[in-house]
């Protein structure tokens, strides 16, 4: 079993569930009274009273490097890094940009996860940002930021080509 996977379930050992099951309460579901109203409201945690309890925040992290790792093929080496910025947007990264570079993240760990790994290509080389200034730094800004919807289409030990032509090189 990896690491993260023994974490996660050793966070979970240590979390208290409740006992009693919610009871459902009346609004989840919305008439098909109009045709304007047409549908169903989409059930939420909290708008059913349904769902499972809320999880600390560092066991949701550890769940998800757990899942990146075991189902995702991310290498282990990634996975805290990616997971930590899967679970919320940092600081001053509009909420647009950052959706964008957990998709690009992901397809890029897809396709180059063991191959960034083989080459030595560290987590802050690929998910790193400045902590004071991260969109406007792009010299502290890791090859996952920079990628904004471009696809790598060739990686070595000492750069990365991306589908609009643009070439990165690491320090």
């Amino acid at each position: 079993m990896n690491t993260a996977l023994k974490r996660l379930k050793e966070k979970i050992a240590q979390t208290r569930v409740p006992e009693e099951v919610p009871k459902l309460t009346k609004g989840a579901f919305v008439s098909f009274g109009t045709e304007r109203d047409r549908g169903v409201a989409p059930i939420l945690p909290a708008a059913s009273g349904m769902g499972p309890p809320h999880l600390e925040p560092e066991i949701d992290r550890a769940e998800r490097e757990a899942i990146a790792i075991q189902l995702g093929g991310v290498p282990e080496i990634y996975a805290p890094a990616f997971a930590g910025l899967q679970a919320h947007a940092p600081s001053e990264v509009p909420l647009e940009r950052w959706h964008q570079f957990v998709n690009d993240s992901g397809i890029f760990l897809d396709h180059w996860g063991r191959e960034a790994e083989r080459l030595g290509w560290r987590a802050e080389e690929l998910f790193g940002l400045h902590p004071d200034a991260p969109t406007a730094r792009y010299d502290r800004m890791g090859l996952l930021w920079i990628l904004k919807g471009q696809r790598v289409v060739a990686l070595t030990a000492s750069k990365a080509k991306l589908s609009g032509a643009l070439t990165l090189y690491r320090k």
